[in-house]
């Protein structure tokens, strides 16, 4: 890595060469750059992170081509990634890692659904791989890889860092790491971020018409306003002896929202003036988690030709959540309080990871990187209780498969929602690169995943480069990856929920080409066209049980295929500016049943802006996101209960919007920054997709924030 990229203040004194010369791992597991990677990679540096005022990795990951940052109700409020123009529920097609280490979680495989999001300040620099990385790293390397590389406590350092601004906005964060004489380094990093946000619009879905035949009612579902609020703190501590690297951590995240069907906070009247009052919260969704994860590393050259790494992590993650999929007030046929669906889920998960790896280099022509891979996760212990309406037989809304009628409110235990579970896995890999000249590298590898519950998947890479000038690279890859059935997707037993245990993994075969071209000294631009074939997608469908057509079970069942292009452009004319461009377009297709239809709820263009200047003491940055021509959620059924007739969610049409974020700092002097920032500065509506059936108009996300903050490091 270039030596000033150690210092963020110097980054306005690096040529292109120098921020192109940034070593990465990700891609190979081997030190290289991003134009030698074999794999479609962008790197973000600490710098570059800083300069645009990010306060979560959701920022810096929206400015990526491809990428796409939204969120999800059924976690209780977690954040979704979309990837080249697909999506998944709890985003278990994307693999996050932390220096190295598997962050995705046991139950559900998701990179994001107990993190609400992850902290900036520590993060020496972010690696994002677009395409499978599964012959390296397993599951969920299945559409996009993310290495969030921290500190590796390089210099003495005590920092602290605050913002604060509207709508309750609080971010904080202190950090110190100091080297001795003996060789050890140590170092703690804590972070605190908070945000309250009420008053987002909310489109209308008004009527909902239950009961039997000829007796339909309508049922009100009121057109509120969003609310949401998060609280997350994190801290950790580092301590490295020579070659040995120990890492302890722990997350505390609480998140509060309304989002998908629901009522006001205050009494509601109907049309017919009836009025209606479930004292519910504005926060009428919660999810909490407590996670405790430990690390560690060790990294030794063997001799001359031969390095070995070891890596060892365990986490444990206590969740609970109450989300309210459904809340409805009555009219005159039904004088009750409400009919409510709610889920209140306790569980906890634990997983167990283990690699054994060693790279063997024989001058600069040849380098061999193999190893073992352990993980296990448990599921020792879940649990679940919902409520629902009380109605006795012949009452419209009377569900013979609910087990158990209570009072509208009162919750009902219906056990466990997993119960135990012991996932096993070991795997193998290796992949050889051969760089033939300067002109020419051939990158090959495989990986074997062999769990004790589905069997056995293989997975290989290929990637060819070449630079036929020094200004010009062409890259051709090939790579097959997987996504495991998840513990979830496999034994979820809840309500009309139930497990299949047979499901087997979905594949991803993807093809990529990419041409780097750097037309002078301060210009580059890169064009990548991909295609992927998703074959054996898993997906919840109903299982057709004439008794109970609200029964479903997870199933492999059809495929998907998505091509497009990302075009990036990075123009740096001198020390002071800087300013780049990416663009992409997405093109997805599902196949089902013989049925070709576009993938709902993604847009089929994006475009990302980023501008910035310093002038003497100051550094002002502007970013725009657009996002337009997206594809509507079509329309969808909801039957609350056999013989009952449902009314038709009406299609969600997705409305394009620009976000324009600015930030501005000032150099008090050797030790001090002041920084100011306005997020969506237009106060655009942006709204995300998500299970249309629980969330009919969609998740609408943060409007205006203005913060204000110091920053302090010695």
């Amino acid at each position: 890595m270039s030596q000033g990229l150690t210092q963020d203040v110097d980054y306005m004194e690096l040529s292109l060469d120098e921020l192109m010369g940034v070593e990465i791992s990700t891609a190979s597991k081997v030190g290289t750059t991003s134009n030698d990677a074999p794999g479609i990679v962008t790197v973000v540096t600490r710098a570059e992170i800083r300069q645009m005022g990010a306060t979560s990795l959701m920022d810096v990951i929206r400015t990526i081509p491809g990428f796409l940052a939204g969120a999800a109700l059924q976690g209780g409020g977690h954040r979704n990634l979309m990837v080249r123009g697909s999506t998944s529920l709890y985003s278990e097609d994307v693999l996050i890692l932390k220096d190295g280490m598997r962050l995705n979680d046991p139950i559900t495989g998701g990179a994001m659904t107990y993190s609400p999001d992850f902290p900036i300040e520590n993060i020496k620099q972010i690696e994002v791989i677009r395409g499978p990385g599964s012959a390296l790293y397993g599951a969920n390397a299945f559409l996009g890889v993310i290495n969030i590389i921290t500190d590796a406590m390089e210099e003495d350092l005590v920092s602290a860092n605050f913002r604060t601004g509207n709508e309750d906005s609080v971010y904080g964060s202190v950090q110190f790491q100091k080297a001795f004489s003996s060789g050890l380094k140590m170092g703690f990093f804590a972070d605190y971020a908070g945000r309250t946000t009420l008053g987002l619009p909310h489109q209308d879905q008004t009527y909902l018409e239950i009961g039997l035949p000829g007796e339909q009612f309508n049922v009100e579902h009121s057109g509120y306003n969003t609310a949401y609020k998060y609280d997350y703190f994190q801290a950790e501590v580092k301590l490295a002896y020579k070659d040995l690297a120990i890492a302890i951590e722990v997350h505390d995240k609480e998140n509060e929202q309304n989002w998908g069907l629901g009522v006001p906070v205050e009494p509601f009247t109907d049309a017919l003036g009836d009025v209606f009052d479930l004292n519910q919260s504005k926060y009428r969704n919660y999810s909490g988690s407590e996670q405790l994860r430990i690390t560690a590393k060790y990294e030794a050259a063997l001799s001359e030709n031969w390095n070995l790494n070891l890596a060892f992590g365990f986490s444990d993650i206590e969740n609970s959540f109450i989300v309210n999929f459904a809340n409805f007030r009555f009219g005159d046929t039904y004088s009750g309080t409400g009919l409510q669906s709610s889920s209140i889920l306790n569980r906890g998960s634990q997983m167990l990871t283990g690699e054994v790896g060693v790279q063997w280099t024989h001058s600069e022509k040849h380098t061999l990187v193999m190893g073992l891979n352990y993980q296990e996760d448990k599921v020792p212990r879940s649990n679940s209780l919902s409520t629902t309406v009380e109605a006795e037989p012949g009452h419209p809304l009377y569900n013979p498969f609910i087990t158990q009628i209570v009072e509208a409110g009162q919750p009902y235990e219906s056990g466990e929602f997993l119960g135990a579970a012991n996932r096993k896995v070991s795997a193998v890999f290796a992949q050889y690169t051969w760089k033939h000249s300067e002109k020419l590298n051939v990158t090959a590898g495989v990986r074997g995943d062999d769990y004790n519950d589905f069997g056995s998947t293989v997975n290989p890479r290929l990637a060819m480069i070449l630079t036929p000038h020094k200004n010009l690279t062409f890259k051709a890859l090939y790579g097959k990856a997987f996504r495991a059935p998840s513990i979830l997707e496999t034994r979820e037993n809840f309500a009309v929920i139930i497990p299949n245990e047979n499901v087997e993994p979905e594949t991803v075969s993807t093809y990529e080409f990419q041409t780097i071209w750097k037309p002078t000294g301060n210009i580059q631009s890169a064009l990548t066209l991909y295609r992927y074939e998703i074959e054996d997608s898993i997906r919840q469908l109903p299982t057709g049980n004439p008794d109970n057509n609200l029964e479903a079970q997870t199933v492999n069942a059809g495929a998907r295929t998505g091509q497009g292009l990302e075009f990036e452009l990075r123009y740096i004319p001198n020390k002071a500016s800087d300013f780049q461009i990416n663009y992409s377009y997405a093109e997805t297709e599902d196949k089902l049943f013989g049925v070709t239809t576009p993938v709902e709820g993604v847009p089929t263009h994006s475009l990302n802006l980023s501008t910035t200047i310093r002038k003497g003491s100051w550094l002002m940055n502007a970013t725009a996101a657009l996002r337009w021509d997206w594809e509507p959620q079509k329309a969808a059924t909801f039957q609350p209960a056999p013989g009952l007739q449902g009314n038709i969610w009406g299609q969600l049409d997705f409305q394009d919007f620009s976000l324009m974020n600015i930030h501005g700092e000032y150099n008090l002097g050797k030790s001090w920054r002041l920084g100011f920032d306005a997020r969506n500065l237009t106060d655009e509506v942006m709204v995300y997709p998500d299970q249309h059936l629980f969330t009919p108009n969609g998740i609408v996300m943060g409007g205006r924030q203005f913060l204000i903050g110091l920053h302090w490091k010695n």
